[in-house]
């Protein structure tokens, strides 16, 4: 049975300002833009999940930890994601005929997602 390690203190220091600094950053967004406090969070949150999810699982498939540092992930993360997530909705509109759509498209990122950390796991069981 696999123990899991516990965040320590500073991890959920850093977690909790991180959170906070996001509501900070919505709030004055939302005065600046005059919108809705949740369209600011949907726009963050969709930032987030399409501008670095997918590139954060496929840098896992590429570079296990400890591999590269922090900095070089936070950074492939974003460059692969930008290059990765038009390139396959690209390729499965033209050839495969999947119309873009928002479902789509969110399909691609999770597909993206599933294969990086399908790969990770792998990897990391020696199994490939």
């Amino acid at each position: 049975m696999m123990k899991t390690k516990m965040p320590s203190g500073n991890a959920l220091k850093l977690a909790l300002l991180f959170l906070v600094g996001i509501v900070v950053i919505s709030a004055a967004a939302t005065w600046i833009f005059k919108t809705s406090f949740w369209e600011v969070i949907s726009v963050i949150g969709g930032s987030f999940t399409l501008l670095f999810l997918p590139g954060f699982s496929l840098t896992y498939a590429l570079f296990l930890k400890g591999e590269i540092d922090a900095l070089e992930r936070l950074v492939l993360s974003v460059a692969l994601s930008i290059a990765t997530v038009p390139l396959v909705v690209f390729f499965a509109n033209r050839f495969l005929g999947v119309k873009i759509t928002l479902i789509n498209s969110v399909g691609a990122i999770l597909l993206i997602c599933a294969v990086g950390v399908t790969v990770y796991y792998v990897r990391r069981r020696g199994l490939m």
